[in-house]
């Protein structure tokens, strides 16, 4: 069974993981807390989710032949950024540069993707429901400054509203 739509994400470690669902939690976004906490590679920004007329199988050689060129790496967010005209909440990163670099090798990798109507913008989505000017206001002030660990590179799915992780792989230990 095939899910739809697909997306490539980088899971976040503990401790950090837990931070950011009790982050969520406290935004009272329901939804977004039940999700992992991961920054999304393919699927919303720079490229869309991965093409149907792929099997799980080829994307998965992809992403673990990626995985094996790529060192686990530590990252830290910056800011909390509100998508223009929208309700969405997310986290920034200080230094996007190693996520536009993965980004970049997914898209060359030999998997297809939809379009995407944005730019590459490396992001952890904390909220996105309906919100007051005030309640803005404040998530705009919230941040998690603790450096985290990236090690494992996923392929999700959505189908009748449940993620699911299809593949996973982890990144190489550094030398």
């Amino acid at each position: 069974m095939k899910l739809e739509p697909m997306f490539i994400v980088l899971e976040i470690d503990e401790p950090v993981r837990t931070q950011v669902i009790q982050l969520r939690k406290s935004c009272k976004d329901a939804f977004r807390a039940s999700l992992p906490a991961e920054i999304t590679l393919t699927g919303s920004s720079g490229v869309g989710p991965l093409t149907l007329e792929q099997s799980i199988e080829d994307i998965a050689t992809a992403l673990d032949k990626v995985a094996a060129d790529t060192p686990r790496f530590q990252a830290q967010f910056g800011p909390m950024l509100r998508f223009p005209e929208t309700d969405l909440f997310v986290l920034t990163l200080r230094d996007e540069t190693p996520f536009h670099a993965l980004h970049d090798q997914l898209t060359r990798s030999g998997l297809q993707f939809k379009p995407s109507a944005f730019p590459f913008k490396p992001h952890c989505t904390v909220s996105g429901n309906p919100v007051t000017a005030e309640e803005a206001a404040r998530r705009l002030q919230l941040t998690l400054p603790a450096a985290f660990t990236l090690s494992m590179l996923a392929l999700y799915g959505l189908q009748d509203g449940q993620v699911t992780r299809m593949h996973s792989t982890q990144l190489t230990v550094p030398a």
